[in-house]
């Protein structure tokens, strides 16, 4: 509009109005700059976690022909950036100050999940069998897991990294660089994207393990569909070579599990749930194949006739939208409910004789201590004071909902529909 009036003015050229042609002229220029600079400066402040260094994006603008090659640059930029430290992850040397290392197993197998919430899985109450397998299997089970936040670079960024109070994330120390300092093998196992906006956070961790395969070769949303299925024979091939040395050795199975276009994640035989509508029958589905994943992994675990422990947690959860709509109801993303953050977790061993199920309000946030006291490490960085896997709640747990840190209890509740199955 402003465009417009301006061409009129000059158009007719009157020199009465020359003056208010150079006013409005400053106007617009005024309201362009408003309008480039207001939402990367709103996102920028808004976005106030400490997890990281905070960047200031001319690619949030709202005028398009400057974002698109803005977003074009930051592409590229982030690219290279990315491939140098994927490069360079494997030869990253931390220094953890490892104190002493008893580790109780053989093989740890650490099983990263996707988009599942807790609540699908029978094991936790769902009236259908979704998780068959761990419905009978002795082991840990924890009820009050809640993840960090309730999207996949967020969650694994407060879950899988190292931070210490008042400081910025250093990516340096992550649940790999520990193993390794604890002369750990690692070995990283992942049916998610190598790289990609998305998937660098978990894959800069892979790539510096002692072995890494990743099936999607670029992110998880542009290499294709690929099955977790392909993973276990990896697996497999990887538990049976010869170990000379005598290591313990950690490995990582990052799985996309249940994430959405939930059907595509099975083949037909694998569509064995029926429930409200397609969308929702195949997310319980994928549950049960998640379970069917665990079942063959300990299977092979027990072939290897070593000592072996496995955990399981999902990076994050999902709510129903269009939930008055039968046929329509789904699952999406979403910081607002507690179910987008309240996810499994188990612990399976091979010397486990009961089955112990807890409610321990625990925080993915202190997983790396968990996941350090679950490999026997004892390090002077982490502290010895913090028990994992006790029965004290962790106090006051705040999750990150894409915008600043909550209370995960003033979240609002967001319950499966079971009304539109009546």
């Amino acid at each position: 509009l402003s465009l417009i009036i301006l061409i009129r003015l000059l158009k007719y050229n009157i020199k009465p109005i020359i003056k208010s042609q150079k006013i409005l002229f400053i106007i617009i220029i005024v309201v362009f700059l408003f309008t480039l600079l207001y939402s990367p400066s709103v996102i920028y402040f808004k976005n106030n976690y400490d997890w990281e260094e905070k960047t200031w994006k001319l690619s949030n603008t709202p005028i398009n022909i400057i974002s698109f090659y803005s977003e074009m640059y930051n592409s590229f930029e982030s690219y290279y950036t990315e491939k140098k430290l994927l490069e360079n992850a494997k030869d990253i040397v931390v220094d953890w100050n490892i104190l002493s290392t008893s580790s109780q197993y053989k093989n740890y197998v650490l099983v990263i999940g996707e988009s599942a919430r807790k609540d699908y899985f029978s094991t936790y109450g769902f009236p259908l069998q979704t998780t068959p397998f761990l419905d009978k299997t002795n082991g840990y089970i924890n009820q009050g897991y809640i993840s960090a936040a309730p999207g996949t670079y967020h969650s694994l960024l407060g879950s899988l990294y190292f931070k210490e109070k008042e400081k910025k994330i250093d990516y340096a120390y992550n649940i790999i660089t520990l193993a390794k300092a604890a002369k750990i093998e690692t070995i990283w196992l992942s049916n998610q994207g190598a790289i990609g906006k998305y998937d660098t956070i978990a894959s800069r961790i892979g790539a510096s393990a002692d072995k890494q395969y990743f099936i999607k070769k670029a992110g998880y949303n542009t290499s294709g569909e690929t099955d977790d299925l392909e993973l276990l024979p990896l697996f497999q091939n990887e538990l049976k070579k010869e170990n000379p040395t005598d290591k313990t050795r950690l490995f990582v199975l990052h799985l996309m599990g249940s994430h959405q276009k939930f059907c595509s994640r099975l083949n037909e035989e694998e569509k064995k749930i029926i429930f409200i509508n397609e969308n929702l029958s195949c997310y319980a589905s994928s549950i049960l194949k998640t379970d069917a994943i665990i079942e063959k992994i300990i299977a092979q675990l027990q072939q290897q006739n070593e000592p072996y422990s496995l955990i399981y947690f999902s990076d994050h959860g999902l709510s129903h939208i269009n939930k008055d709509d039968q046929e329509k109801v789904t699952l999406d993303y979403s910081g607002k409910f507690k179910q987008n953050y309240a996810v499994p977790f188990f612990k399976l061993s091979s010397d486990d004789s009961d089955r112990t199920v807890v409610n321990t309000q625990r925080s993915a946030m202190n997983f790396i201590y968990g996941f350090a006291q679950w490999l026997g490490i004892k390090s002077q960085r982490l502290g010895q004071s913090y028990d994992f896997f006790s029965e004290k709640n962790d106090n006051a747990i705040k999750v990150y909902n894409f915008e600043q840190m909550l209370p995960f209890n003033s979240l609002e509740s967001d319950p499966i529909p079971y009304y539109l199955t009546k």
